[in-house]
C-alpha cells in the first residue's frame, strides 16, 4: 500500500485520514488518531502536513468553541478518491493472491 500511495504523495497515515473524513467529516484530532492507530501527537503532524497540502481544513466547533472539527477539501476529495482507487487496485491484487483457487493451484 506503501508504494501504491506514494505516487500521491501520501503515506499510509495520510491515507487513513483522507479515507476517515472522506467517510466522516467534521473530527476531531483525537478521533483520527484512534482511527488511524496513531497518538494524538503523532496525528498533529499527519494533519498539520495535509492542511499545509491544502487537503484538509479545520473549523471551530459551534457547540464546543474549543473543539476543532477537521474536514476534506475539494481538493482533499479529489486525492481521496485517487487513493482510495489505488488502495482498492492493492487489495485486488492481495486478495487474488491468496484466493482459494490460487491455493489450490499452488499445492498443485
Amino acid at each position: 500500500m506503501e508504494e501504491a500511495l506514494k505516487p500521491l504523495g501520501l503515506n499510509p497515515a495520510q491515507y487513513a485520514v483522507l479515507a476517515e473524513l472522506d467517510a466522516r467529516p467534521d473530527q476531531t484530532n483525537a478521533d483520527l488518531a484512534e482511527r488511524a492507530f496513531i497518538t494524538p501527537q503523532s496525528m498533529q503532524g499527519v494533519r498539520a502536513k495535509l492542511e499545509e497540502s491544502r487537503l484538509v481544513e479545520r473549523r471551530q466547533d459551534v457547540r464546543h468553541g474549543r473543539r476543532q472539527l477537521a474536514r476534506l477539501t475539494p481538493e482533499g476529495h479529489v486525492k481521496a478518491e485517487a487513493a482510495n482507487a489505488e488502495v482498492m487496485r492493492v487489495e485486488e491484487v492481495l486478495e487474488a493472491a491468496v484466493h482459494p483457487d490460487a491455493i489450490q493451484d499452488a499445492l498443485i
